[in-house]
């Protein structure tokens, strides 16, 4: 069979007849019914055919069907995750965080009173809020504590506002701590003197230039939230000295006013409670470093401890900080025993928190006995003045000891009275020419004092002392024999008086005793009433008239 000529395929193609394509095959051309040769069709693009065309855009679908179900599932399991942040307590959307937030809130204007609030109401959120055995520090805890001190801002001070926000959280295997930036705006009054810096209600240009002002302390709160939610520890931070610079300008009379003021760690206010005994020996071991901390530092007035001039030369720290606690007893016990509300603050301070825990039967004891001979004192005597003689000297300092004995002189201004010639010397009553050398004398009386003090709690566990009032009785009684005889029988003893102030109290006084009151009340309105231009008056009794 002869090969057909180039142009036959092109005339088989137009008559319907087998062909040979490009390829070289020979292809039998389809034909329509009619006869006509059928057209091949061609897809779009690549696929060449429509059933490739069809299956493409049916993939397509479902493509398009699956990103749709993805987007979808994304989009659900996004509002899940939204959701899991408001339940997830460390987180700053989280329930932790909200009840910070809520304290803040609660505690805007402090402790309201009844009137306003229900104090239960308060209370109860304390107590949701705060674990049963809260860590204030240095054994201070509870919630009854915070509340007291939530009580003694809203008392000793004009509480205006209090707000805050959280701006730290620390994550750590079995707690949360969350800490919020607050600003304290509060006015100075009268009482805010008196219960807080007491030290200062002698200088009443501080005084008046303080009395009215209102203050804003900027301040930081951490609570540490356990597994249950329960804040276990509670931190406050408060920038007083900030504070009153905008106030009074000068840094030497911010330090003047924080320095003794009574605002101890913590923030506190007024006097705090006596602290539990610590467990371990630890947290023994550590209560010294934050004393000695802070009263270097002068940081905010935090540490109730009366601050010298300047540092003594030649001694340790651990001696310097007993020697600051020697100047806190003169400066507490100045004037005498409950002289005035700014002592008794002191003086109530000093025997809580310088004697230790009150579990310790012997420390609490000494305590005890201190108050007690301060108070026999001020009873028998017109204590005028109770001043330090020298500086403090270290009499026993052992690194190796807890103990460190500090030794100092100090003197005593007493008056004696009436009631000291029958408390203190009962058997000078009938003797009227001692009664008229006696009574209304003023007496100094030297005095050598040795304080035991612990160096790592800074607890005082001892004070031994030594009145001389025979040198002192010595100055308005001259005569040996006579002397002799107003010491005899004195109710006296090495460290004040041997006062009982219930045989006093029950004791009459002895006829010869109210005659010298009388003879004594009569030359004082003599003494009143003299005239130097005419006679003396004289206040006549029936003895007179009569006899």
């Amino acid at each position: 069979m002869a090969t057909p000529a180039s142009g036959a395929p092109d005339q088989a193609h137009r008559e319907g007849q087998a062909y040979a394509d490009e390829a070289g095959r020979w292809r039998p051309r389809k034909l329509k019914k009619d006869g006509t040769p059928r057209k091949s069709r061609r897809g779009w693009g690549p696929y060449r055919t429509v059933p490739n065309e069809r299956s493409a855009a049916f993939n397509l679908t479902l493509d398009v069907q699956n990103l749709q179900q993805t987007v979808r599932n994304l989009t659900a399991l996004r509002d899940i995750l939204h959701t899991k942040t408001l339940v997830q307590r460390h987180s700053p959307e989280g329930s932790l965080s909200k009840l910070v937030h809520e304290y803040l809130h609660v505690f805007r204007k402090g402790v309201l009173p009844l009137e306003m609030a229900d104090d239960r109401d308060q209370w109860a959120f304390m107590r949701r809020v705060m674990a049963e055995e809260v860590d204030l520090g240095y054994g201070v805890c509870g919630p009854g504590a915070i509340m007291e001190q939530m009580a003694n801002y809203s008392t000793f001070l004009r509480f205006i506002s209090l707000r805050g926000l959280v701006d730290t959280i620390v994550v750590a295997e079995d707690s949360v701590l969350i800490s919020d930036k607050a600003w304290f705006r509060f006015q100075v009054t009268r009482r805010t003197i008196e219960m807080v810096f007491p030290h200062i209600l002698g200088n009443e240009w501080l005084v008046a230039q303080l009395v009215g002002q209102e203050v804003e302390a900027q301040g930081r709160s951490t609570f540490h939230f356990n597994a249950t939610g329960k804040c276990f520890r509670y931190d406050v931070e408060m920038d007083f000295v900030g504070a009153f610079m905008r106030v009074v300008k000068d840094p030497r009379i911010v330090k003047v006013l924080l320095g003794p003021a009574l605002i101890t760690h913590n923030a506190m206010l007024g006097v705090i409670d006596d602290p539990e005994e610590r467990e371990d020996e630890e947290d023994e071991e550590k209560a010294p470093a934050p004393h000695r901390d802070r009263s270097e530092k002068g940081n905010c007035g935090q540490q109730n401890v009366r601050h010298t001039p300047g540092p003594r030369t030649g001694v340790s720290s651990s001696d310097e900080f007993c020697h600051r606690i020697v100047d806190e007893y003169f400066a507490a016990f100045a004037s005498g025993y409950h002289k005035d509300a700014s002592s008794q603050v002191l003086q109530r301070n000093f025997l809580q928190h310088r004697f230790a825990s009150k579990k310790q039967v012997d420390v609490a004891n000494e305590s005890n006995r201190v108050k007690e001979r301060w108070c026999a004192l001020s009873k028998c005597f017109d204590l005028v003045q109770f001043q330090q003689e020298s500086e403090a000297r270290t009499a026993l300092f052992d690194d190796s000891s807890n103990l460190c004995q500090v030794e100092s002189a100090a003197r005593y201004t007493l008056c004696i009275t009436f009631r000291t010639i029958e408390s203190v010397f009962p058997h000078l009553v009938s003797s009227t020419t001692l009664l008229d050398a006696l009574v209304g004398a003023v007496i100094e009386v030297p005095s050598q004092i040795l304080f035991s003090i612990e160096k790592r709690s800074g607890h005082i566990s001892s004070i031994n002392e030594k009145m001389e009032f025979a040198a002192a009785m010595a100055e308005i009684v001259p005569e040996r024999h006579e002397l002799s005889f107003v010491l005899s029988n004195a109710l006296l003893v090495d460290d004040g008086v041997g006062y009982d102030s219930s045989s006093v109290a029950s004791a009459l006084a002895p006829p010869a005793l109210y005659q010298h009151k009388q003879h004594f009340h009569q030359t004082q309105v003599c003494e009143n009433y003299r005239d130097d231009s005419g006679p003396i008056s004289r206040t006549m009794n029936i003895a007179d008239i009569l006899g």
